[in-house]
């Protein structure tokens, strides 16, 4: 730490990491999380400091920042609110290998003390011609509840316009970086959908587990039916699992949607669709690492990770029928824009009625 009014550096980690630390000024002590053997925990210190100098550099360097030559004003929490101008304002696109391409730019923003959090996206459709929209944000000055809000008119997971509002408020009951149980959590809120005329409430609950080479997930999501109707709500339940062996992994999905009134949609990689009220599904795919690529541009700011090859399988149960696919795909690791991770590719494969299928996808931050 650097002690702005002695103008000295200090020790106080003592070696270890000390991630994201928090000081409690009455008992004179640090709190941090740190790393250990079964994964991550929670640690309390005496807050010791101890003088630091650092080595010389080999190198001269331009000062930058000059802090004798700055003044200090205190500020307030106004100042706090000027911050959220977005930071990031990131290109992206979306294709889907079949119907929609999309293009335009995401945006997001955060205050400098992390009470406010917001993201979104505007794309142009060129199929449509038309422009879709979305901005969510989440506030935290009620930690650890989390309120949420969110408004868009098109539905990248459902391929469809719909415009649709909402707010939540989300409660983490428990977190861990231990082995185990790595999560629990609930929520509840409202929803306005079907061009905002009609509206619903709605609930979850989320929780997962960790181990080595493994973890798992599982969800459910209640939404009432229109007009706040209990009769004809809808039922969203699912679970995932991930194993991890070497330079390759296996993550297998299921979901049920079993739903009164609402109609719900599924996609596959193949680009069928079913839009029914009740219907299983479920997917595999296995990954492997092919080979390392690790190059790329400062200007323009483009990294290239890995080239990762994967065979997948997925299939839908609804009440009219049955949709399966299976193929293979090549993904490239790509990191653009000061970190923004980029999904695209190429993928190929056969229906149940045995169609060939083939094409190009990519898939930008938030879509």
């Amino acid at each position: 730490v650097y002690d702005i009014k002695e103008e000295k550096i200090y020790a106080v980690s003592g070696g270890s990491a000390a991630l994201m630390p928090v000081f409690d000024a009455e008992k004179k002590e640090m709190i941090s999380a740190d790393v250990n053997t079964g994964g991550n925990d929670i640690y309390r210190k005496v807050f010791e400091t101890v003088s630091y100098e650092l080595p010389e550099m080999t190198e001269k360097t331009e000062t930058v920042i000059n802090l004798e030559e700055g003044e200090f004003e205190r500020g307030g929490y106004a100042d706090n609110i000027t911050s959220l101008f977005p930071h990031s304002r990131i290109p992206a696109g979306y294709y889907d290998g079949a119907e929609r391409t999309l293009a335009g730019f995401v945006f997001m923003g955060q205050d400098a003390l992390d009470d406010f959090f917001y993201a979104g996206y505007f794309l142009y459709d060129f199929e449509e011609k038309r422009t879709a929209g979305m901005i969510s944000g989440s506030a935290y000055i009620l930690q650890p509840v989390s309120i949420n809000f969110e408004y868009s008119n098109y539905d990248i997971m459902s391929n469809r316009y719909d415009e649709t509002a909402s707010v939540t408020m989300s409660v983490p009951f428990f977190r861990s970086y231990m082995k185990g149980v790595s999560y629990f959590s609930g929520y509840a809120g409202y929803e306005a959908y079907d061009g905002l005329k009609k509206n619903r409430l709605r609930a979850g609950l989320n929780a997962g587990i960790r181990y080595p080479y493994f973890d798992s997930g599982a969800y459910y999501n209640y939404y009432s039916g229109s007009g706040f109707s209990f009769e004809n709500g809808s039922h969203i339940m699912g679970m995932n699992v991930s194993l991890y062996a070497g330079n390759g992994s296996l993550r297998i999905d299921g979901q049920k949607i079993y739903s009164e009134e609402n109609i719900f949609r599924a996609n596959l990689k193949s680009g069928a669709a079913v839009e029914e009220k009740n219907f299983y599904y479920a997917s595999a795919e296995l990954k492997h690492l092919l080979f390392n690529i690790r190059a790329g541009l400062w200007n323009p700011n483009v990294y290239i990770e890995d080239v990762i090859g994967s065979i997948f399988a997925e299939g839908i149960l609804g009440d009219e029928g049955t949709q399966t696919c299976a193929g293979a795909a090549v993904h490239i690791e790509t990191k653009m824009f000061f970190g923004a991770m980029i999904d695209w590719g190429v993928r190929a494969g056969i229906t149940k009625d045995f169609d060939f299928f083939a094409g190009f996808f990519l898939t930008t931050p938030m879509l």
